[in-house]
């Protein structure tokens, strides 16, 4: 397992990557506001993102998250509540609500709403 932390945005939210040695899957978490420098970090590694996870909705945290998604491909999550106010915020971006008590096993999440 790679783990990256680099600051992103103009707020410097920390943005951490992820990634899986073997199968070069990656997980980006709170990468919503520095997507240019995702990709590149992704793109440097031979990586692809499968999850985009958000801890909360603050807007250095979610403000670009549908061009990541888009671009990446991967799914946007969040808690209940940061998912509903990311919509409300309109940078919503297609992220879905964590069922209650999901938990990651093996590097994937489990219980994402569908």
């Amino acid at each position: 397992m790679i783990v990256e932390t680099f600051p992103v945005g103009p707020l410097q939210c920390n943005c951490t990557i992820l990634t899986d040695e073997t199968t070069n899957e990656a997980i980006v978490v709170d990468g919503g506001d520095g997507v240019d420098d995702v990709l590149a970090r992704l793109n440097a590694r031979g990586s692809r993102a499968t999850l985009l996870v958000h801890t909360h909705a603050h807007i250095d945290h979610i403000y670009d998250v549908a061009r990541l998604r888009e671009t990446t491909g991967g799914r946007a999550l969040a808690s209940r509540r940061s998912a509903a106010l990311s919509r409300l915020a309109g940078a919503g971006g297609g992220v879905r609500a964590l069922a209650r008590g999901a938990r990651a096993v093996s590097g994937d999440v489990l219980g994402a709403d569908r």
